[in-house]
């Protein structure tokens, strides 16, 4: 009984025990933010908001294929998110191109995650920020080497922030834009979940991207006729990074933290902090109350 005692105490000192919290994240990619939920203790509750597929428009596709037929036509490869990664190499394997073509390109990636996802393929990546995983870092460590009229192949999503691309043509940079997947939203329905949300039966909310947020509101609101922020109102707002507060702000919702560090783990910190002790003792960040932009999240 002892023995079986210490370890009910040992999992209720974990800091998401009791704790029901909201993964937004995509079917395919939510297996991980929600195991690192449960190891800590917390319940998570899955709603895929977003869906990534291939371009399915044939004018998009067209042209991205027009793109990666120049594979050696290119000085560097930039890529903005794991996801970027993924659809770039199955897309070229359905094309049948040989990833060597590009043996004469130097590469960027984002975040350490996606140098990672490189690193899979056999891909080692010539340059990494070391902070501010988004647009705005990674062209601040890209510009010192790159020149006028040099040529970046640039896989992304079709939602992807303008930063990048317009920074570097506005510089003499040639940009090819090569549009590897889609967001498009879960699709499921939001009714169960509009109504955990309203009762306070959810205690947190994680959002990674902009699209998770807007797509998870609007479902909200055709679930239930009221805003998303009146239903969220008892539940944690959690953002990976400060452009997916900035969405979440406009659409009504009370941020309660945004991770320092804009990864799984910076995320799921933050959700740990932010529901520590709260509703019981007011503790966490207070509603609205973002961290400083000193990471931020991949565009």
């Amino acid at each position: 009984m002892v023995r079986l005692r210490d370890t009910m105490n040992w999992h209720e000192r974990k800091p998401l025990f009791g704790r029901r919290v909201l993964v937004t994240r995509s079917a395919a990619q939510s297996g991980e933010l929600a195991g690192r939920i449960d190891e800590l203790g917390g319940e998570p509750v899955e709603w895929p908001a977003i869906a990534l597929r291939e371009p399915q428009d044939p004018a998009a596709a067209a042209a991205l294929d027009a793109a990666l037929a120049r594979l050696d036509d290119y000085d560097w490869a930039v890529f903005t998110s794991v996801n970027g990664v993924d659809f770039f190499f199955r897309r070229l394997r359905r094309l049948g191109l040989d990833i060597r073509r590009m043996a004469g390109a130097k590469i960027a990636a984002v975040g350490p995650k996606t140098a990672e996802a490189l690193a899979e393929r056999g891909i080692r990546a010539d340059l990494v920020p070391e902070s501010r995983y988004q647009a705005e870092g990674l062209l601040d460590a890209l510009l010192p080497h790159l020149a006028p009229g040099q040529h970046v192949l640039l896989p992304r999503g079709d939602l992807a922030r303008d930063v990048l691309p317009e920074a570097l043509a506005s510089r003499g940079i040639r940009v090819t834009e090569a549009v590897v997947y889609e967001n498009v939203p879960g699709g499921r329905d939001a009714a169960d979940i509009a109504d955990q949300l309203e009762k306070g039966a959810i205690h947190a909310a994680t959002f990674t991207s902009a699209s998770t947020v807007h797509n998870l509101c609007d479902a909200l609101e055709r679930a239930a006729g009221k805003p998303a922020g009146e239903l969220m109102k008892n539940t944690r707002v959690v953002c990976i990074g400060p452009i997916t507060a900035e969405a979440a702000i406009k659409r009504g919702l009370a941020v309660a933290a945004v991770a320092r560090e804009s990864t799984l783990d910076g995320l799921v910190e933050a959700t740990a902090e932010a529901v520590s002790g709260w509703p019981d003792d007011g503790g966490g960040q207070s509603a609205g109350e973002i961290w400083p932009e000193d990471r931020a999240e991949p565009s």
